[in-house]
């Protein structure tokens, strides 16, 4: 008799952020060879946003929530905050703008 694993899906809170879910999927490949290409990866999923690793550590399932979110976090850099190049600072409905 076959077992069968129930796919593993783990929610964790980033540092200062919302939550994100993590889980293994079968995505397509847009790098494969012909259509219909598809590829396993890492999706982590925060309302809209999708994010997928192509390589993860096997023991993913058993991290902690803070070793998840340093996973996600080392794997999609946030882009360094630019200069504004207006010189407009606060939205007109911003109290300290009054």
């Amino acid at each position: 008799m076959a077992v069968r694993r129930r796919p593993v899906a783990r929610t964790f809170r980033f540092p200062g952020g919302g939550f994100w879910t993590v889980a293994e999927w079968t995505s397509p490949d847009p790098r494969g060879a012909g259509a219909g290409a598809m590829r396993q990866v890492l999706r982590f999923n925060s309302g809209a946003r999708i994010l997928e690793l192509t390589q993860w550590p096997d023991d993913w399932a058993s991290l902690p929530g803070d070793a998840l979110a340093e996973l996600l976090a080392k794997s999609f850099p946030r882009d360094v905050q630019r200069e504004n190049p207006t010189d407009f600072h606060r939205r007109a409905v911003d109290p300290e703008a009054r």
